[in-house]
């Protein structure tokens, strides 16, 4: 969509050349094919307007329902702050980054360790999320010489003292039209840096 004259073509080219591409349209246009009392749940009005772009069968089922969340309680004190970094086992005095999600990979874990490693020795990064990705980043951070300023610290029942440790919430994500994390840091009143 937009794309017209060579930048069109080449668009088509690259999609008839990559097998993924094509086969990837066609289950989206099976998944997405308009049918009577279906509806299309997105959570944000642009993926909607990209949704009847790329599938205009089913502009009509098309629907927003945007996330909800669980508020924290505020105001977030400096001695909540502090046991939140204990029950963590984060540093006390160390300037935490937070980084959540379930992919390491499609969020840009990588990306940001390479970051990590441009910055001062007292930033950490505290990690949350499904542990299977762990083995593929622990070489990049030995290489790095990361590994005493990144702590995994798995998926948590409840995320808010991760929020409540973090003076910072990085979420470097490749493919991501809405991210829950987002909301929730901004609740938890945590600075958010999304690039994408």
């Amino acid at each position: 969509h937009g794309l017209t004259g060579w930048r069109r073509a080449l668009r088509h080219v690259k999609v008839a050349l990559i097998p993924r591409f094509p086969t990837v349209l066609a289950l989206g246009a099976l998944r997405y094919a308009s049918r009577p009392g279906r509806k299309v749940v997105v959570t944000s009005s642009s993926l909607q307007s990209i949704m009847k772009i790329a599938y205009p069968n089913c502009s009509s089922a098309v629907r927003v329902i945007s996330p909800g969340i669980t508020m924290p309680v505020l105001p977030l004190t400096a001695q909540r702050k502090s046991q939140a970094r204990t029950s963590l086992s984060s540093p006390a005095s160390a300037y935490c980054l937070l980084f959540i999600s379930n992919d390491y990979r499609e969020k840009g874990l990588e990306v940001l360790l390479e970051a990590l490693a441009k910055l001062p020795e007292n930033v950490v990064l505290a990690v949350v999320g499904h542990g299977t990705h762990i083995p593929l980043f622990k070489s990049q951070i030995n290489s790095l010489k990361l590994h005493s300023r990144v702590f995994f610290l798995g998926s948590l029942k409840y995320v808010g003292p991760a929020y409540e440790t973090a003076a910072c919430l990085v979420h470097p994500t490749h493919e991501v039209t809405f991210a829950q994390v987002v909301l929730e840091s901004l609740v938890h009143c945590c600075t958010v840096l999304w690039t994408g």
